[in-house]
């Protein structure tokens, strides 16, 4: 296996040595599809600093990085319990991948009926029955170049079907873990279809146990059935040499609710974009987060929410603490589209910064075509405030303590917007470690 640098040539490279080689590459429309995408990210190239949506995030440290495809040998742990989890045992269900790759045995199988859960391989492998119609091109194409390289190489992820009118009893856990192996690069691709009248929470971990170099680059594609409800929550904390970049569409039918919630805290480089279409009257959708980072951690969190029809709602709460060097970059689009009459929209961002090395940048945008409607955005940086650290100094906390307890206190309004009462307090506990870790 030959490893190349991280520019443009050296993907299509390694799509060109591996097409044969990829899942499906005997499914006709399937290696049809890749070669089309992998055409698209020959004419269009890796994002640069030229590229609107990408102007703050720039990708020239993971150009002087030399990866290889994931290695099909896969890392070995003896059993579940050496993997981290987010919940206790028992209180979740559990989907796992190393290094890219769908674990059965460290999986739990045993769902409730009415929802099915494979791996991208698998679905692949069995003649990819039913996957086309889920893996369809973006509106958008030119402007995602990285989900075009993910379609061209994709070879592992997860498919989750619920069906009608089915409440998943206990969450969802999808652990991503990086067992170990460095200089590889992995592209998953993740489905999700909720249908009519159902509700799911999934949580997906993103971590690793080691300081190894990877590149993730993942797409999610999911769709929220009528009156639907899907509570979708990502903790990635990712060592900070790991570059993960990852996109996820959301479409939203009539009476559904998508609700996600993200704490970043990993990473070297980290770009999450999330774009969500409301599709259909009283759809709804709620996108927020929260990031921290230190030393040079590059943190870019990227959304757009379409608002294609009358009576539909969302609200966005995103806060970022940064200390050290580390940059933090939010972009929020909202689009009202002619239709889109009634629509509600909020967007709020605003950034703590620890340090006067750190950076942040912003780019709040609101496009509106229709005259009935109610959208505001809003963003705000500064540094914590001297009068209320002095009081909590003058009432005998250190000063440690004191600006670990403002930053806690910042933050948990974004916190407070996850609906996993377990979940939340775990948030609240993983954001005090981090000031613990990170006192400067």
């Amino acid at each position: 296996m030959v490893t190349l640098s991280s520019d443009k040539e050296a993907f299509i490279a390694q799509y060109d040595q591996s097409k044969d080689h990829l899942p499906g590459s005997d499914i006709a429309w399937l290696a049809e599809l890749r070669a089309k995408n992998i055409a698209l990210f020959e004419e269009v190239g890796l994002p640069t600093g030229k590229t609107e949506l990408w102007k703050f995030t720039n990708l020239n440290p993971l150009k002087k990085q030399a990866f290889s495809p994931p290695s099909l040998e896969e890392t070995i742990f003896a059993n579940s319990n050496e993997l981290p989890r987010l919940l206790e045992e028992g209180s979740s269900h559990r989907l796992v991948f190393i290094d890219g790759h769908y674990s059965a045995d460290l999986s739990d199988d045993k769902l409730p009926s009415g929802v099915s859960l494979q791996s991208l391989s698998s679905v692949i492998s069995a003649g990819a029955i039913g996957l086309e119609a889920s893996i369809v091109p973006r509106e958008r194409q030119e402007e995602q170049p990285l989900v075009a390289l993910n379609t061209a190489l994709m070879s592992d992820g997860y498919v989750l079907n619920i069906s009608k009118d089915v409440s998943v009893d206990r969450p969802i856990e999808i652990l991503h873990f990086g067992g170990g192996k460095a200089e590889q690069s992995y592209h998953n691709r993740n489905v999700i279809s909720v249908a009519s009248g159902s509700k799911v929470t999934i949580i997906e971990n993103v971590t690793d146990r080691n300081d190894n170099v990877y590149f993730s680059n993942s797409v999610t594609e999911v769709s929220v059935g009528e009156n639907a409800t899907l509570h979708h929550y990502r903790v990635q904390a990712s060592n900070k040499a790991a570059f993960l970049v990852s996109s996820t569409e959301a479409v939203v039918n009539k009476g559904a609710s998508y609700d996600s919630f993200l704490l970043n805290t990993g990473a070297r480089l980290s770009r999450t974009e999330t774009n969500v279409s409301l599709i259909a009257e009283n759809s709804s959708c709620h996108l927020n987060g929260a990031y921290m980072g230190t030393d040079d951690q590059h943190c870019d969190i990227t959304t757009r929410v379409d608002h294609k029809s009358p009576h539909t709602t969302c609200d966005e709460v995103i806060k970022g603490v940064l200390g050290g060097k580390a940059r933090g970059v939010f972009q929020g689009k909202i689009i009202v589209h002619e239709l889109a009459q009634k629509t509600v929209g909020n967007q709020s961002h605003r950034a703590m910064l620890l340090s006067e090395r750190a950076e942040v940048d912003v780019k709040p945008e609101l496009e509106i075509f229709a005259d009935d409607v109610i959208c505001s955005h809003g963003c705000t940086s500064g540094q914590i405030d001297k009068e209320q650290l002095f009081y909590l100094r003058s009432r005998g906390l250190s000063t440690d303590q004191a600006q670990a307890l403002l930053v806690n206190a910042f933050l948990a309004e974004a916190v407070d917007a996850v609906q996993n009462e377990g979940l939340k307090d775990l948030l609240l506990v993983r954001i005090s470690d981090w000031l613990e870790q990170n006192p400067n």
